[in-house]
């Protein structure tokens, strides 16, 4: 393999540095230079019968070649340069170049894993031209990257779609996807408005209603940008349109009312992809020059491209030129694709398109529409003319495009991007102007996002005081002032998005008039003449400036409200009426010429005498039997006026004839009694426009005693064993008590819940009741049957719980160590077994030493009770607090029990006399010393092997007991007394000892050294 490297590197050369690379056969690895034609740079041209294969492969695995032609020009048609996507021509070809069509930017592609590009040059026998130069480089492939929207605020809704009001705020989040390493990597947002931001989380605002395409941009460190778009559509709500929201009456009257429509029709929002160029391009006279004017399309998605030439509708252009035989028209596409419209050379001629001016100026003339579509059938310079008397011009229409593949040239071309649209005059002495064009796409290719109608969700009046009725859109408004008023018509669209249109009226002065008099004479006449316009100032006094005000008399009301047939001031001011005759007042605004507002009165002209009707007495019942109460003098108005108009007559009361005749010392509507029970009222009735007709009449006040009541006691029973808190009352057991002296048979009584009830004389009670709670309030209604004057009183019913006095369970206790025979008890501590789950609060608990006692709840025993040796039997009593007769009784015994003592005993030694390691024990020498001088018939003793065998006083020990020692063994002692549990428990270790062993020791010997026989030992 080495060697197999070494030769690849003989055989293949390499350019390590900037350098003029001529192509030659063969294959080089090379990253820069520039790659020039074999006439090397300058003025230099190849040659004639060139056949050359040359490859240009990247100095490192991985990297891509990379040609960007900076000049171009072979011989057209004649001379070829053929490019291919690998190490060899077997590769896919980028394309056959020729001409001055230049390759531009070539890069071998992600499947090339070669990352070579191999270009065939072919030159024919004849003919050269400049030839070419690239720039020669390498560049690192670019990995997958796909960008990605994590989430916005607002969310997308169902369809992908965000939706927002105008100048609402978009959050986005996103992120991208590699296929390699996203380190370092940039984000760019495109908001689809012509604005940006960089980051992966932005926000953006949004103050425009449309619909904008928003994409996310990731570029990594290698400049590499993701391949994908997220195409995220934000919607915008449009503002809907009011048209129509409008008063019926725009200037009303006041008091009068008006009408107001609200109408809201929604605004689409319509995607105009290739808005027509306005303004003029100046097509000057040339031969070969070119002219050009574009579009923008930026209305599809992305990365949307052409897919049929059937997709573009109609290209049109509104043009004049005064020569169409020397002109081309050519439609080129943002990626430079390009189809012919108008072919050159032409059968047009000297034929005009538009009315050109054909008179050597470059004055502008008129443009017609000329539009290129499938859907034509001929072409522009096959089509029908028109005389014009300064030459021939094409007619507008729709005409067939002239290339043969019609639209198809554009398959493939980007739909975003400049659209252009490129004129070539070709011969001299012509020129014209293109002053506009327009692109118009299948509507079905648009994306469906894009243009969007909102729809109304809601729609209606916002509340007002003055709207009087509303029916379904439409409201009535009738202000109760003057002056502009203005009312909002509000919808809210299904983007969530409320709009509102205010629209006003206005609202004229009122006319504050004040209300004319009936006029009137005491006469016995038929008829009486009267001036009317005494009442002129009376209806004019309430308006502050009468300047402009006018007060005209009629006799029908259609004559006042139409303003006609007013009777003349010397008319008015002696008009000769009969009785009951009606006058109408029209008070009017004068000089007004915008609107007719008036306001009208009438009044009624009287003949006749003045009558005070009789009325009858005023009869009160005299609560508190104090002998004074207020009277409602007033109320006997209407009756003594009877069919007498109140607005002509003034009634007033006196407390005499001669006051009342005098018209002195009227007393007030409310009047309190000054005798008792009976006070006299004299009622004067006084006409308004005369001071001598008048008329008096009299009637009484009187006080009628209230029923004279006691208050009874509380009906208070004790509850039945149920304890439901019900019972019977007889309550009309309470009457004697209530009425005391007074006789039964005057008076009607009942029996009521409330005292609403009591009053209203509604839902009495039955005199066997039942009551609903334990404390029920009764109020009782008593009626005098003579004068009907009621009182009331009350009481309650009331139903108190019957105590339960639970068991309680004995008291068995030991006593305690000091055995003196007494114990102390603390009796409230049984009270909870007593009460069990009764309220400690409702009841109070005592104890007792008898039963009787305990009854009738006397020489209760003191908390702390002291017990004695024996049995002792306590008697409880529990009572309700609110009444002590409501009561239980239980009882319990205390029993104490003298407590054994369990004396200290010695441990139990023995010597292992026979030397098998154990001995017997004789327990019941240890019971005396345990029993310690207590009498032995009175105790029974146990021995065991574990204390909690001696406390439960089971697996008792035989005695005697064989045991190896070194163990505890525990003794119980308890009482023999039935009844008695008492016990206590001591223990002993049982040992046992081995017997010593004596061993004969070793002889001892001492020298006697004096001979006398005695000698010193050491035993030890």
């Amino acid at each position: 393999m080495k060697k197999i490297v070494l030769l690849l590197l003989i055989i293949t050369p390499f350019f390590c540095f900037g350098q003029n690379v001529l192509i030659e056969n063969g294959t080089f690895n090379i990253c820069q230079g520039t790659f020039l034609d074999t006439g090397g740079s300058g003025a230099g041209q190849y040659s004639n019968n060139e056949n050359i294969v040359m490859t240009l492969c990247p100095n490192d695995a991985g990297d891509k070649v990379q040609l960007e032609f900076t000049s171009f020009g072979l011989q057209d048609m004649s001379d070829f340069m053929n490019i291919y996507d690998g190490p060899d021509t077997t590769a896919p070809q980028f394309g056959s170049f020729t001409g001055t069509a230049s390759p531009g930017t070539v890069i071998a592609t992600n499947s090339n894993t070669s990352g070579c590009i191999t270009i065939e040059f072919i030159s024919d026998a004849a003919g050269v031209n400049i030839g070419w130069a690239a720039t020669i480089s390498c560049v690192t492939p670019c990995q997958t990257i796909n960008s990605q929207l994590d989430s916005s605020v607002p969310a997308a809704d169902g369809n992908n779609i965000i939706e927002i009001c105008q100048g609402d705020s978009v959050t986005f989040n996103g992120s991208a996807t590699f296929s390699s390493d996203g380190t370092g990597a940039q984000y760019q947002w495109d908001f689809g408005d012509g604005n940006s931001a960089s980051g992966q989380s932005v926000t953006h605002t949004f103050p425009n209603p449309g619909a904008y395409i928003v994409n996310l941009n990731v570029t990594d460190t290698n400049n590499c940008t993701n391949d994908n778009l997220i195409n995220q559509v934000v919607r915008v709500s449009t503002t809907p349109d009011f048209t129509g929201t409008t008063p019926t009456d725009p200037i009303i009257c006041f008091g009068d009312s008006t009408t107001i429509p609200g109408v809201v029709t929604p605004t689409p929002f319509i995607v105009e992809c290739t808005p027509p160029v306005s303004g003029e391009t100046f097509l000057p006279d040339g031969s070969g020059v070119s002219y050009e004017t574009s579009v923008v399309v930026d209305c599809f998605d992305s990365d949307q491209v052409l897919t049929s030439g059937s997709e573009i509708l109609e290209i049109c252009l509104n043009i004049e030129h005064s020569y169409t035989g020397d002109l081309e028209i050519v439609i080129v596409s943002p990626n430079g694709q390009e189809a012919v419209l108008l072919e050159y050379p032409n059968s047009g001629g000297g034929t005009f398109l538009g009315q050109a001016l054909d008179d050597g100026s470059t004055a502008p003339g008129i443009g017609a529409d000329y539009c290129f579509g499938l859907s034509g059938t001929t072409f522009l310079d096959n089509a029908p003319t028109t005389n014009l008397g300064s030459g021939n011009a094409f007619q507008p229409g729709t005409y067939l495009p002239e290339d043969p593949n019609g639209f198809d040239n554009l398959i493939g071309s980007p739909l975003n991007g400049n659209w252009t649209i490129r004129v070539t005059d070709n011969l001299a002495i012509d020129n014209g102007y293109i002053f506009r064009w327009s692109l118009d796409f299948d509507p079905a290719i648009l994306p469906a996002d894009e243009s969007f109608t909102p729809v109304v969700v809601s729609e209606g009046w916002l509340p007002d005081a003055s709207i009087t009725d509303t029916t379904g859109n439409v409201i009535t408004v009738q202000p109760t002032t003057p002056g502009q008023h203005c009312y909002t018509y509000e919808m809210t669209d299904d983007l969530g998005c409320t709009y509102s249109e205010t629209v006003c009226i206005d609202v004229t002065p009122e006319i504050n008039n004040g209300s004319p008099s009936n006029l009137s004479n005491c006469s016995n006449n038929t008829t009486e003449v009267f001036d009317l316009t005494v009442n002129t100032a009376q209806v004019l006094a309430p308006i502050a400036d009468t300047t402009n005000i006018e007060v005209t008399y009629h006799l029908s009301q259609a004559d006042a409200d139409a303003g006609i047939n007013a009777l003349t001031d010397a008319q008015a001011q002696a008009y000769t009426a009969t009785d009951g005759d009606v006058i109408y007042v029209r008070i009017s605004y004068t000089g007004t010429t915008t609107i007719d507002c008036f306001q009208t009165e009438s009044f009624t002209i009287n003949i006749g005498n003045t009558t005070a009707n009789a009325v009858p007495d005023l009869i009160l019942c005299d609560i508190g039997n104090d002998g004074v109460e207020d009277f409602d003098l007033c109320a006997q108005t209407v009756l003594a006026l009877g069919t007498q108009d109140p607005a002509e007559y003034t009634v007033t009361y006196h407390d005499t004839q001669a006051d009342a005749d005098n018209n002195m010392n009227p007393l007030p509507c409310i009047y309190t009694n000054t005798t008792a029970p009976i006070d006299d009222i004299y009622i004067r009735v006084q006409d308004n426009n005369s001071a001598t007709c008048f008329a008096v009449t009299s009637f009484d006040l009187i006080l009628n005693p209230e029923p004279s009541l006691t208050t009874a006691p509380d009906m208070v029973v004790c509850d039945d064993a149920s304890n439901d808190g019900v019972e019977i009352f007889d309550l009309s057991t309470q009457i004697p008590l209530i009425l005391g002296t007074q006789n039964p048979a005057d008076f009607t009584i009942s029996f009521h819940a409330s005292t609403a009830d009591a009053n209203a004389n509604v839902n009495p009670l039955p005199t066997m009741y039942t009551n609903i709670t334990p404390s029920d309030v009764i109020v009782v209604r008593v009626e005098d049957n003579t004068t009907n004057c009621v009182s009331t009183t009350q009481f309650n019913v009331v139903v108190n719980q019957l105590p339960i006095a639970n068991a309680v369970a004995n008291v068995v206790v030991c006593d305690d160590d000091s055995n003196d025979g007494v114990e102390n008890f603390v009796l409230t501590s049984f009270d909870t077994q007593v009460l069990g789950t009764q309220d400690p609060a409702v009841f109070n608990i005592t104890y007792h030493a008898t039963m009787p006692d305990a009854v009738n709840d006397v020489n209760p025993l003191a908390v702390n009770y002291t017990a004695t040796v024996g049995t002792q039997t306590i008697y409880v009593r529990i009572e309700n607090n609110a009444n002590a007769s409501c009561s239980d009784t239980t009882q319990f015994d205390i029993r104490l029990n003298v407590q054994p003592i369990a004396n200290a005993a010695s441990d139990m030694v023995f010597c292992d006399t026979d030397g098998n390691g154990t001995e017997d024990f004789d327990f019941t020498t240890q019971e005396a010393a345990i029993l310690g001088g207590q009498n032995p018939a009175d105790f029974n003793i146990t021995f065991h092997n574990s204390q909690a065998d001696a406390q439960a006083d089971t697996a008792p020990l035989s005695s005697p007991y064989t045991s190896s020692g070194g163990e505890t063994i525990y003794v119980r002692i308890d009482s023999t007394e039935p009844g008695n549990d008492c016990f206590a428990v001591t223990d002993f270790d049982l040992i046992v000892n081995e017997l010593p062993v004596a061993v004969l020791p070793a002889t001892i010997e001492e020298c006697d050294d004096d001979g006398d026989g005695f000698a010193d030992f050491t035993l030890t």
